[in-house]
C-alpha cells in the first residue's frame, strides 16, 4: 500500500500532498524508504528496549540475537528445522534462497542509504 502514491495519506511519511504529484513512482518508494528509516532512528533513540536486526545477516543469524536477547532456549531439533527452511526463498516456498546481485544504486536512493547506514550503525551499537 505505501508504494502507491496517495493512496495511504502522504502525512503519513511527512510528506505535503502536492509534493506526490511531481514525484515519480522510483523517487515516491525512496522517501517512503528514508521515512521508515528515520522513524527507526527516532524509536531508538527513545526506546533502549527497541531492538534492530539486520537480514544481511541472515535469518538464522536473526534468531539466535533474538533468543539471546530473550533467554529463548531452542533446540538443536528446532535449529536444524529454522536451518533447513532458512535455505528457501520466503516468497517461493519451493525455491533455493539465492543471495540477489547487487546493483548499481540509482542517486535518488542516496539519502535512504545513508540512513540505512546510520540505522545499522545504531544497530550495532546496541546489539554489541
Amino acid at each position: 500500500m505505501q508504494s502507491i502514491p496517495g493512496l495511504l495519506e502522504p502525512e503519513i511519511f511527512g510528506f505535503d500532498r502536492n509534493e506526490i504529484t511531481v514525484m515519480d513512482m522510483d523517487e515516491y518508494m525512496a522517501r517512503v524508504i528514508e521515512s521508515y528509516l528515520q522513524a527507526f532512528i527516532a524509536i531508538m533513540e527513545q526506546d533502549k528496549k527497541a531492538f534492530l536486526v539486520s537480514y544481511h545477516e541472515g535469518i538464522s543469524a536473526i534468531v539466535q540475537q533474538i533468543a539471546k536477547a530473550t533467554n529463548l532456549e531452542i533446540s538443536e531439533d528446532e535449529w536444524q528445522l529454522m536451518n533447513t527452511r532458512a535455505a528457501y526463498h520466503a516468497k517461493y516456498p519451493e525455491q533455493h534462497f539465492a543471495e540477489e546481485k547487487e546493483e548499481l544504486i540509482p542517486a535518488y536512493l542516496n539519502k535512504a542509504l545513508e540512513l540505512y547506514h546510520a540505522v545499522d550503525q545504531i544497530r550495532k551499537q546496541g546489539n554489541a
